[in-house]
């Protein structure tokens, strides 16, 4: 876990937003998201799709450091995940 957030992290510092502000976006605290990015707490699937959209790149990116960060064809992908996680939800 420790790589996907040092990820998260650069692409955070990279676009000049805020631990808070980020956290704000993605619907949780700013130290549950510091702890993520310091490897120290893992993330619900859900989470990190939402700081993937929030930062603009793909999961794909976050999770496997791919030289893709963003893409129409990965992102239909994360939308496609993303749907089959809220249906599972729901059942």
């Amino acid at each position: 876990m420790i790589a996907i957030g040092k990820r998260i992290h650069a692409c955070r510092v990279e676009q000049r937003m805020s631990c808070s502000e980020l956290a704000q976006r993605v619907g949780c605290s700013s130290s549950h998201l510091s702890k993520i990015e310091h490897g120290e707490r893992s993330m619900a699937l859900d989470l990190l799709m939402n700081i993937a959209q929030s930062l603009g790149v793909s999961s794909d990116y976050l999770l496997t450091g791919g030289s893709i960060r963003n893409g129409k064809d990965t992102y239909e992908l994360d939308e496609i995940i993303r749907l089959a996680f809220q249906l599972k939800q729901k059942q």
